[in-house]
């Protein structure tokens, strides 16, 4: 798309799962020091009435506006399937 040339390294299915992987550790872990330095978060939660697992946000406030975060997926044990 941007006419950059791949090397053989990034070319693979587990290459890009791996490289994928990397850069969301990154992204959560920026997002973890980023919830420790603020006063107030609050947390929600969202999915379907049918599926067995909620998306789960954090919100808090970062120079004067409000941000909303994905935080990840959280397992329902009673959940109706």
């Amino acid at each position: 798309m941007h006419g950059i040339q791949l090397k053989q390294t990034y070319r693979t299915d587990k290459a890009c799962k791996n490289y994928i992987l990397l850069i969301s550790k990154e992204f959560k872990t920026e997002l973890r020091e980023q919830e420790q330095r603020e006063r107030f978060i609050s947390a929600r939660t969202d999915s379907a009435t049918d599926v067995g697992v909620r998306e789960v946000y954090v919100c808090f406030v970062k120079d004067g506006e409000a941000v909303n975060a994905y935080v990840g997926l959280k397992s329902c044990s009673n959940a109706a399937l």
